[in-house]
C-alpha cells in the first residue's frame, strides 16, 4: 500500500506544520504498518531529519534533487543527523549575513529548494497559482501509484493562504478523478470568500472521503456550508496536541513562554511589540521567571526568532535559541519549562495547552480570532484571548498574566483533560479513516471482479 501526503507547505520551516505531519505519519503508520509513506516536499533532507520513516516526493516541476536519489540516500545512511542539521544552521546563517543562495548552493552543492524563504522583509502578494508548476514527473508518478492521498494538517484553507490551499484542492480533485481514496486531516478552516477559491472548495471538498477538522466552533458549520455531507466531517482536534502532551512534565514550570508571529495573516507589527514588551518584562521580574522564546517558524520575513528576540531584548533572564532546525520535540520541551504562555502564533499556544499550561492568545485579524477562538472553545478558561488593537491591552495583558499564574496549578487538571479528550477524538477519527478506506478497498475489488 502506498500513501501520499500533501503537506501544503513544503519547506518544513514551520514546527507547527512539522508536528502535524509527524503525528499524521505516526497515526497512519500504526494503522497500516506495512504501507509506504510518501511526502510531497521541496526540502528532502529536512524531511528525512524530521520524519525518517517517510520517502520524499518532489513537488515542483523543476527537477533538482529527485534525479539524484542514490546520492540522497547515501548521505542519510552515512552522515549523522546532527551533522546534517549543523550544516543547515551554518548555511542559513550565511544567507542571513548576505551571502546569496546561488553562492551557497555552489559552495555546498545541495538542493535549491532547501535554501529557504526570502528574508528581505517584504511579504509576497498571494497570486493565483500556476497548476503546471505543481506537477513534477516525480509527483505524477507518486499520484498514479498511490492508494490514498492525504492532505496533512494545517491552516491553509483560508483566503490569506489561497496560494497554498488552491493547489492542494487541485491535487485532491485530480486524485479523485483517478479513483483514489482521499482524506484531509488536522484541518483548520478559515474564511474563504475569494470567488475562485470558494468555487473550487465547493467542487472538491464534497468528494473528499473524510475531512478531519481541528475545532467545532467554526470549521464544522463552515465545511457543511460548502456542501460536504455531515457524515464526511469529523472533529478530531489538532494532531499536534498528542505530540506535545507526551512531553509534559509532572508539574508546571516556573517560566513565561513567548511565541509571536509577525506576518500578513496575523497583522502583528513592531508597534504591537512595543506595547507588549514592558508588560512581559515587568511580569517576569515580578515572578522571578525567565522569558522563554518559542519560535515555531523560521521562514524568512516570518521568522519568529527575530521578532521574539526583539520582544525579549533588555530583560536579564532570557532563554532564547537562535537555532532554526532543532527538532520539534526539543522545541516542545522548552515549552514544558513554562507556567504561562503568551502566544501570537497558533502552535505556540497548542504546544502549551496540550501540556496543561494556561495560555494568553494575542490576536488582531479575523483569521486568528477564529483560530484562537477554537482553542478557547476546546480548552475553556485555560486559554484567554486578548485583542491587540484594544486600547487597554497593556493593563488587560498584565491582569491576564497574573490570573493565569495564580490559577495555573488548580486549572492544570482541567486543561489536561481537555487535551486528552482531543487526543481520544483524534485516535477515533483515524480509526474511522481506516474503516472507510477498508470499505472503499472492498468496493474497488468488487468492481474489479465484476469487470
Amino acid at each position: 500500500m502506498r500513501i501520499l501526503f500533501d503537506q501544503a507547505v513544503y519547506d518544513l520551516r514551520n514546527k507547527g506544520n512539522v508536528a502535524l505531519l509527524q503525528m499524521a505519519l505516526r497515526r497512519i503508520h500504526n494503522l497500516w504498518p506495512e504501507a509506504s509513506l510518501e511526502v510531497m516536499t521541496d526540502a528532502p533532507h529536512l524531511l528525512r531529519l524530521y520524519c525518517p520513516e517517510a520517502f520524499p516526493v518532489n513537488v515542483f516541476s523543476d527537477p533538482i534533487w529527485f534525479e539524484n536519489r542514490e546520492k540522497f540516500e547515501k548521505i542519510h545512511r552515512n552522515v549523522p543527523p546532527f551533522a546534517i542539521r549543523s550544516l543547515f544552521e551554518i548555511r542559513e546563517e550565511l544567507q542571513y549575513r548576505g551571502i546569496s543562495p546561488n553562492e551557497i548552493r555552489n559552495r555546498m552543492k545541495s538542493p535549491r529548494g532547501e535554501i529557504g524563504c526570502s528574508s528581505n522583509g517584504e511579504h509576497s502578494p498571494v497570486k493565483q497559482p500556476n497548476p503546471d508548476l505543481y506537477y513534477s514527473p516525480d509527483l505524477e508518478q507518486a499520484l498514479q501509484g498511490a492508494d490514498m492521498v492525504v492532505a496533512a494538517g494545517g491552516g491553509y484553507m483560508v483566503d490569506t493562504d489561497k496560494g497554498t490551499g488552491y493547489p492542494v484542492l487541485q491535487r485532491l480533485d485530480r486524485a479523485k478523478q483517478m479513483g483514489k481514496f482521499t482524506t484531509m486531516v488536522g484541518q483548520g478552516f478559515g474564511q474563504i470568500e475569494d470567488p475562485g477559491f470558494r468555487d473550487l472548495a465547493r467542487k472538491v471538498l464534497p468528494k473528499v472521503d473524510l475531512i478531519m477538522v481541528r475545532e467545532n466552533k467554526f470549521a464544522v458549520p463552515f465545511v457543511e456550508s460548502l456542501g460536504v455531507p455531515p457524515e464526511r466531517i469529523f472533529m478530531s482536534g489538532d494532531d499536534a496536541v498528542e505530540l506535545a502532551n507526551e512531553t509534559r512534565n509532572l508539574s508546571l514550570g516556573s517560566d513565561i513562554g513567548v511565541s509571536i508571529r509577525l506576518a500578513h495573516y496575523t497583522d502583528l507589527r513592531s508597534n504591537d511589540l512595543n506595547r507588549i514588551r514592558p508588560v512581559l518584562h515587568q511580569a517576569a521580574s515580578r515572578y522571578g521567571a525567565h522569558l522563554v522564546g518559542v519560535p515555531t517558524s523560521c521562514c524568512g520575513v516570518e521568522s519568529d526568532q527575530f521578532q521574539i528576540g526583539e520582544l525579549l531584548a533588555g530583560y536579564s533572564k532570557v532563554s532564547h535559541s537562535w537555532l532554526r532546525f532543532e527538532s520539534t520535540l526539543d522545541l516542545i520541551k522548552k515549552v514544558s519549562r513554562c507556567r504561562v504562555m503568551i502566544a501570537g502564533a497558533f502552535h505556540g499556544a497548542v504546544f502549551a495547552l496540550a501540556q496543561g499550561i494556561p495560555t494568553i492568545g494575542l490576536v488582531k485579524t479575523d483569521e486568528y480570532s477564529i483560530k484562537f477562538g477554537g482553542l478557547v472553545d476546546q480548552f475553556g478558561p485555560g486559554c484567554q484571548l486578548l485583542q491587540l488593537d484594544d486600547k487597554q491591552l497593556p493593563e488587560k495583558l498584565a491582569d491576564a498574566i497574573d490570573t493565569a499564574w495564580e490559577v495555573a496549578d488548580r486549572q492544570r487538571s482541567e486543561v489536561l483533560a481537555a487535551a486528552e479528550a482531543q487526543i481520544q477524538l483524534g485516535q477515533t477519527g483515524y480509526q474511522k479513516l481506516y474503516d472507510l478506506y477498508q470499505f472503499h478497498r472492498q468496493g474497488m475489488l468488487s468492481n474489479k471482479n465484476e469487470n
